[in-house]
């Protein structure tokens, strides 16, 4: 994160007479306000709501309007970048990035690397045939079932706990293990368009996703696809390197600012999201574990 101030200075001059040292005088200049600090986040395309269109010239979508708000009130530009999902959490606890904003849950391994200001909630869940809706409503319905799943989602870490090849966190324990005579057949992406184009072609039965992005997956086709009953919930969040305070605190205020003034409710609400997606004030905190 850099800052570059800039002030105007005012001059003055002192002059001698006869020994005696008089006051300098001149008029005042007023002072410019600060530019504002630029901050480098990390942030994947297309993810409708959350990130819209392809990331390309004008960044679109809710998070990106939460965090121009945030920079208003606060004075932070905002300097968003297109780069693979898979490579947000790390890029940012390297250093590569300011900020990592890109519909990041908020739970486990990501804790271990990042703090994180909730912007928004939402549920996990799978876009299905519309033949299907109805069908699957926890992972154990899953099993045996073909999936697309893009990597480093809340959603790859559930499958491979219910499948049984890996440690569950406190928020797993009630499915951990539940397909392992039976695996869940996922396979995993790096970017949204290979995994939508697996389960548009048939190669999966169901495309694993955030509640708010099936929806509009849904809406979006017709009436082909439905929306599977989320099997769970959590929060999402902006996360930031642990040593980086500074930012953290501005993100707090500048969350609860636009909460306090309707901004954040009218962002939701243009793209289509009502108070379900939305956290309050009280919510906005650091998470650090």
């Amino acid at each position: 994160m850099t800052h570059r101030p800039r002030a105007a200075l005012a001059t003055c001059s002192i002059l001698a007479i006869a020994a005696v040292a008089s006051a300098c005088s001149g008029s005042d200049t007023a002072a410019e306000p600060d530019a504002p600090e630029t901050v480098v986040v990390g942030m994947s395309w297309p993810y409708e709501p959350w990130q819209v269109g392809d990331g390309s010239g004008t960044k679109e979508g809710v998070e990106p309007e939460i965090l121009a708000a945030i920079g208003e009130k606060q004075n932070l530009e905002f300097e968003l970048q297109n780069v693979d999902f898979s490579g947000i959490i790390t890029g940012t606890q390297s250093g590569k990035y300011d900020l990592a904003v890109s519909a990041l849950g908020i739970y486990g391994d990501r804790l271990n690397a990042l703090n994180f200001v909730p912007d928004a909630r939402t549920g996990y869940t799978s876009l299905v045939n519309a033949e299907d809706e109805g069908k699957y409503s926890s992972l154990q319905d899953l099993c045996g079932v073909s999936a697309a799943i893009l990597n480093g989602t809340r959603n790859q870490s559930d499958v491979e706990v219910a499948n049984g090849t890996a440690e569950p966190d406190s928020t797993q324990q009630s499915f951990a293990g539940v397909c392992a005579d039976n695996p869940i057949q996922a396979e995993f992406y790096n970017d949204q368009a290979g995994q939508d184009l697996a389960f548009q072609t048939g190669k999966a039965e169901v495309e694993m996703l955030t509640l708010q992005v099936a929806q509009q997956k849904a809406a979006d086709s017709d009436g082909k696809y439905a929306v599977a009953e989320p099997y769970a919930e959590v929060l999402f969040g902006m996360g930031v390197a642990k040593n980086n305070t500074e930012l953290s605190d501005k993100l707090i205020a500048g969350m609860k600012e636009i909460i306090a003034d309707g901004t954040y409710e009218e962002i939701l609400t243009k793209y289509g999201l009502d108070s379900s997606s939305a956290v309050t004030e009280s919510e906005v905190t650091l998470v650090t574990e």
